[in-house]
């Protein structure tokens, strides 16, 4: 679905008389918690009910807020729901912390020749001079700073990041460096999810000019968890770039720390292989950043030429830049890699003049499931070990429950203590116990032990952090 953004204050001659003529009716958004003079996005689902596509226009909106409302550019199909967001700038003037500010924007939706019907969209927040009080933080941007919009320029695409609906929207001249990367998107959905999404269409406004004149929302060929994190900061720290990559190529199901060791033991393992210089990347590919000693520097995720995914920054103590879709290029600058050394084989850093300096590698990994598959075509006889496969599923419900302590803080469903810090240590030690009581039957036993005892230690990392800095 596409939006565009229209100026508030602006008044559309679509039946302007007629919707004077009929009382608007109100719909309301949750009211937000909102930082002076940043912004604040509320969400309006409208649902077709009718038999006939939708056209939606604004009549107006108010200036002394600055709030400007996105609505679809194409119409809304009989029977589907369409998010009308409407963005927010507040300011605080001389009032209080926590006073209430409220706004609307009038709205009209028109089947075929009918009557415009009118609709108020209701603006309600609360104002705070420096910082939301932690009862009062939204859990829109998952972090203490709210959420917030981060846009860079990629090749031919403009890249626009959001912490609210629309989550990714792709700006160009021309649909077909967007459809690239929309194709992208939608093969790695594919072989995370196994079902091959229904790819949104690239639109062009014939009014405009320049470089942003066709775009597309990217929300639909996104990965799930992708809508739990994106342009948010973790609450805590941990969450890193290595555990970023990992996540993104199906290795691991949950945000939390991620150490050098433990992205070397899955790269350097059977499900993972280097990609050769002379191979197309593929989205989900594993950009590998090493510092002058060789050592894991920064780790990311490469899409399409224009497109890569990346939570900058490693360090265990700090929280780090929020997730982002931007480029390839963006990275490597904030990371020093020089140009002839962005992709070269590990084999060959010597001849290709990268030895000692900061380089790149990329890596292609398989998931679990797809190295089990595999490992059985390859040994038909081999037997399993139910208990290990029963440990791993045991280890994703701990991993998940720390990463919610990790990503949400105070917000996890899960309360945040002491107690339940040492009950996920328990369980841990548990799997451990189940673990060496295994007999190894064959390569693929040793190796996910391996691989869970790595995890492991990353857990137990994330659980250090949170025990000492929240």
């Amino acid at each position: 679905m596409s939006f565009r953004f229209v100026p508030a204050g602006l008044f559309i001659a679509l039946g302007f008389l007629s919707v004077a003529a009929e009382e608007p009716k109100t719909l309301s958004a949750p009211k937000q918690p909102v930082v002076a003079n940043r912004e604040a996005t509320f969400l309006y689902p409208i649902k077709n009910t009718g038999k006939e596509s939708l056209i939606l226009n604004v009549v107006s909106g108010q200036d002394r807020n600055e709030c400007r409302p996105y609505i679809p550019l194409e119409p809304v199909a009989a029977g589907a729901t369409v998010t009308v967001k409407v963005v927010c700038h507040f300011m605080m003037l001389d009032a209080p912390d926590g006073s209430a500010r409220n706004t609307r924007v009038l709205i009209t939706t028109q089947a075929g020749n009918g009557t415009p019907v009118p609709y108020y969209l209701k603006v309600d927040a609360e104002i705070y001079r420096k910082e939301i009080p932690s009862k009062r933080m939204s859990a829109v941007g998952k972090n203490i700073d709210g959420a917030w919009d981060t846009n860079v320029k990629s090749g031919e695409i403009q890249i626009e990041n959001s912490a609210t609906a629309p989550r990714l929207v792709l700006r160009s001249a021309t649909c077909a460096a967007i459809d690239e990367s929309i194709r992208a998107l939608a093969n790695l959905k594919e072989r995370l999810e196994g079902k091959r999404p229904k790819g949104p269409v690239c639109g062009c406004d014939p009014t405009a000019s320049g470089s942003k004149k066709c775009f597309t929302t990217a929300d639909d060929v996104l990965p799930e968890f992708l809508f739990e994190e994106l342009n948010a900061r973790p609450y805590c720290a941990g969450p890193n770039c290595f555990n970023t990559a990992l996540r993104m190529t199906g290795l691991l199901p949950s945000p939390r720390f991620t150490s050098e060791e433990e992205l070397d033991n899955w790269l350097k393992s059977p499900l993972c292989h280097e990609v050769g210089e002379n191979e197309t990347p593929l989205a989900g590919d594993i950009i590998d950043v090493r510092d002058e000693k060789n050592k894991n520097y920064h780790a990311f995720t490469y899409l399409s030429p224009d497109l890569v995914y990346t939570k900058n920054g490693k360090s265990a103590s700090v929280i780090g830049d929020p997730f982002i879709f931007t480029s390839a290029t963006s990275v490597f600058s904030k990371y020093d890699v020089p140009k002839k050394c962005r992709r070269v084989a590990s084999t060959k850093l010597e001849e290709s003049g990268c030895k000692g300096r900061i380089h790149a590698s990329y890596f292609r990994c398989m998931t679990l499931d797809e190295y089990a598959k595999d490992f059985k075509k390859k040994h038909p006889h081999a037997k399993e070990s139910a208990e290990l496969v029963k440990q791993f599923k045991n280890f994703n419900a701990v991993e998940c429950r720390v990463s919610s302590y990790a990503m949400l803080g105070y917000h996890s469903p899960f309360p945040l203590s002491d107690q339940n810090l040492d009950l996920a240590r328990k369980s841990m030690s548990t799997i451990v116990t189940a673990m060496d009581q295994v007999v190894d039957e064959n390569d693929r036993e040793s190796l996910m032990k391996r691989l869970l005892m790595s995890r492991i230690e990353g857990i137990e990392s994330q659980i250090k952090i949170l025990k000492t800095t929240w």
